[in-house]
């Protein structure tokens, strides 16, 4: 995977920017987005601190059932 990677998807920018592409694509049916992260350790914490919480808030106020709840 090349660093760039992020740039495909547009999943760069603020948490909630991250956030609000994340549930754009699930909205038209993406189900599994793929990431890579440079510094592992610290991006996935971050990742999980401020970018996935926001993605529930989103899923919650636009009406997009998780993806856990469906499985």
């Amino acid at each position: 995977m090349q660093y760039n990677d992020g740039f495909k998807t547009n999943l760069i920018g603020t948490p909630r920017q991250i956030a609000e592409r994340i549930v754009a694509l699930k909205t038209v049916g993406v189900d599994l987005v793929l990431a890579g992260f440079l510094h592992f350790q610290e991006e996935v914490e971050y990742f999980g601190k401020r970018v996935l919480p926001l993605v529930r808030e989103l899923e919650a106020t636009a009406g997009v059932t998780p993806q856990a709840a469906v499985a």
